[in-house]
């Protein structure tokens, strides 16, 4: 009878392991190694392999213990198996980071911080850059210079619009919630920013011969930069979106709120004005969504990371040259795949178990009628 059982317990500990084991870890590599980086038109050296992601939302203190742990594990798992099988350059997270920064006292977000650190960890070889989202330092109306402060110091971020080059791409980030178009100090100050920004781009595109243009220091050359922010630029809707990751049906003609679920139209055209973007890329809406706007630029919307948002997050893989782009969209693991295969070794473990008892019950009876 003991080594009966002990064979049988080892069987089932066996199993429910390598359920683990495949659930927890070896999903990832399966899944995310059928994502790849696109080719570009164009055969270069230069290229740059950059991943966008959004709306991580890590839970602060008012979440559930399991729902923050569970979320986590599998933004970790994900993130670090995406570095390891596709090694991108450069790493954007395209805002709210986190869940509560926007009300949570400091002690709570140094927790949050530390946590994002942990789970986002890389190499020197890769580049992350955080852009600021209403989550991490709350709406136009509910923003304190001491939330922003925070979170740029804590993420290495901007509270404003700042370009970035990286090789020979240009990246634009922009604080969406700093396009409010009133007067208070964190929206004159984007402003300003922008117009630098605007007027450095116009200098390095007629090869800094304009007299204005002698006074700035900055030689580097001119390529159209990439726009990259929280809030999408202004849309009446995500019904021309589609997908399998896109808006849900039953709020897709919802009209978007400008300020709230989108930049207004006067931010939307006063960043396509200053910036003349060949590319724009935002998060916010938590879904899919792919458009061309009516200057025809492309705009992509990257979903949650988190699958407390979405079953089925993905992340944006793109090779990005001077002249060119080209963006996969790489799906993570589906959440009810996962949970099907628990349900699925449960059901066949507990069935196991119960014909094995009853088959030992009849043998037993067996025996002793014998």
């Amino acid at each position: 009878m003991g080594s009966f059982v002990r064979r049988r317990l080892k069987q089932i500990t066996a199993i429910i392991l390598t359920t683990l084991l495949y659930n927890e870890f070896l999903v990832y590599y399966m899944v995310l190694s059928q994502c790849s980086w696109p080719t570009s038109p164009y055969e270069t050296t230069d290229e740059v392999r950059a991943m966008f992601i959004a709306d991580t939302h890590l839970l602060g203190p008012t979440g559930h213990w399991w729902d923050r742990l569970r979320r986590e594990w599998q933004m970790q798992r994900a993130f670090q198996t995406s570095l390891q099988l596709h090694n991108p350059e450069i790493v954007f997270i395209l805002g709210d980071l986190f869940d509560d920064g926007k009300w949570s006292s400091d002690a709570a977000f140094k927790e949050d911080v530390r946590r994002f650190h942990k789970m986002f960890h890389h190499s020197e070889s890769v580049r992350l850059v955080s852009i600021i989202g209403n989550h991490d330092i709350g709406f136009h109306y509910m923003i304190s210079p001491h939330r922003r402060e925070r979170f740029v110091n804590a993420v290495n971020s901007s509270d404003s619009v700042r370009l970035l080059r990286h090789k020979d791409i240009i990246f634009v980030t922009v604080n969406s919630m700093a396009f409010e178009g009133d007067d208070c100090n964190m929206c004159s100050q984007a402003r300003r920013d922008l117009s630098l920004i605007s007027t450095e781009l116009t200098c390095a595109k007629n090869s800094w011969k304009d007299d204005v243009c002698r006074k700035y220091k900055k030689q580097n050359s001119y390529v159209q930069p990439i726009l990259l922010q929280h809030f999408p630029m202004y849309r009446e809707s995500d019904s021309a979106c589609t997908g399998p990751d896109s808006t849900p049906d039953d709020i897709k003609r919802v009209p978007f709120r400008e300020g709230f679920d989108c930049l207004s139209k006067l931010a939307s055209q006063q960043l396509t004005d200053a910036v003349n973007p060949r590319l724009i890329i935002s998060g916010h809406t938590h879904f899919f969504c792919m458009h061309h706007r009516e200057n025809g630029v492309e705009e992509w919307s990257v979903p949650s990371f988190s699958w407390r948002n979405i079953k089925n997050p993905s992340f944006l893989m793109a090779s990005l040259t001077k002249d060119s782009h080209s963006i996969n969209k790489c799906f993570m693991p589906d959440e009810n795949t996962v949970y099907t295969v628990y349900i699925t070794v449960i059901g066949s473990l507990l069935t196991y178990i119960f014909i094995t008892i009853l088959r030992h019950k009849m043998h037993g009876r067996r025996r002793k009628a014998s």
